[in-house]
């Protein structure tokens, strides 16, 4: 990971404008700047305000891991109008693997802006991060599909009534003129 190690200045300062170098080592051979790329480690840090060195103090950096995302897809029915409402919570535990991060949603991998859910969209691909610890996962795509509404015709049917002004109808007989002969 890369450390901003000027973010930690006046920590180490304790809020003073004191001048900050930072080591690799406990002795103080290896001078390193910022930012700094390393893996989880221990640097230490030697103030100087001016006048004298402090004692060197031990600085933890530690590096988190980073979340993994995985791709889904989900498939809904238009609502007739070539769109479709997605719930995109309900998509969390695919993506997160069950492991409860947080899931943010984009239209596109570098675009800041987060979607909201209910999102309603013809077909598409949105793109998923899974947040863990204040990490990001890698951008995964997130298929969104929408099924055409099956087409459908009006129908009658005519019967003679009994006395109480009731028929008995067969409604199979109709199912093909409805469905326009689709099963």
């Amino acid at each position: 990971a890369s450390f901003d190690l000027d973010q930690l200045v006046s920590t180490v300062n304790v809020g003073r404008p004191n001048q900050v170098v930072w080591y690799a080592d406990p002795g103080l051979t290896i001078p390193i700047n910022s930012p700094y790329l390393s893996g989880s480690t221990v640097i230490y840090a030697v103030v100087n305000d001016g006048q004298c060195d402090s004692e060197p103090v031990e600085v933890t950096l530690t590096v988190k891991p980073k979340p993994v995302a995985f791709s889904t897809e989900e498939t809904i029915c238009d609502n007739g109008s070539g769109v479709a409402t997605f719930d995109l919570e309900a998509l969390d535990t695919r993506i997160n693997g069950g492991l409860g991060s947080e899931v943010r949603y984009y239209e596109n991998p570098s675009d800041p802006q987060e979607l909201q859910s209910p999102y309603t969209t013809g077909a598409t691909t949105i793109f998923a991060r899974a947040i863990q610890d204040g990490c990001p996962s890698d951008a995964v795509p997130v298929e969104l599909r929408v099924l055409p509404a099956p087409a459908i015709d009006t129908a009658s049917l005519i019967a003679c009534g009994d006395s109480a002004g009731v028929a008995l109808f067969d409604l199979t007989i109709i199912e093909d003129s409805i469905n326009l002969g689709s099963g």
